[in-house]
């Protein structure tokens, strides 16, 4: 007795069920490739974000040290850094807590998590101070020249260090999505 033969009813409500069944089974695929999808923006999105944060941070530096060496223009560069300081929080700001409409987000738990709590804390406690202390040492009137070199130098340093910190996030985003990607093509195959 063969399978057909054994579900009750006509050929025709047997058929149906069948095609009915392999219907719901092709909707559920389809939902989850368009969320596996959808995530894979938001990772991409991310991605983007946070390597534009390296961007960001060599930028403030190099504002920086041309204000320190250019005193006629220092007022409008000291302006520049201090928009680009806001930029970059509200950056990190929409990089922690996404942005559906665009769509940018994180995974909620594990690795790219706790880099991201990295980078903020660095930013928060060091970075963001120490360029903030640098501006203000700026816009001192009579500033040594031996002692702007040792900022400087210290901010060169924090650079060098905090930049490869948001690299790790930019890979540990690049993992995450590409283990969604296999995911999806292994759903879409």
């Amino acid at each position: 007795m063969s399978l057909l033969q054994r579900i009750p009813g006509s050929l025709t409500q047997k058929i149906d069920g069948i095609l009915a069944f392999f219907f719901l089974v092709a909707l559920v695929l389809i939902g989850y490739a368009l969320f596996v999808g959808h995530q894979l923006e938001g990772g991409a999105g991310a991605i983007n974000e946070a390597g534009l944060q390296r961007m960001r941070t060599y930028r403030i530096a190099y504002l920086l040290e041309q204000a320190a060496n250019d005193p006629t223009r220092r007022s409008r560069l000291l302006v520049e850094v201090d928009h680009a300081l806001d930029e970059y929080q509200k950056a990190l700001q929409l990089l922690s807590e996404g942005d559906p409409k665009r769509p940018l987000f994180l995974p909620a738990e594990g690795p790219v998590r706790e880099q991201m709590a990295r980078v903020r804390h660095i930013w928060s406690n060091e970075m963001a101070p120490r360029f903030r202390a640098m501006v203000e040492k700026l816009q001192t009137p009579f500033l040594e020249p031996q002692i702007l070199r040792g900022s400087l130098t210290q901010i060169d340093e924090a650079v060098r260090r905090y930049v490869p910190e948001v690299h790790r996030l930019v890979s540990e985003i690049e993992t995450w999505n590409a283990k969604q990607s296999y995911a999806r093509n292994w759903c879409t195959e």
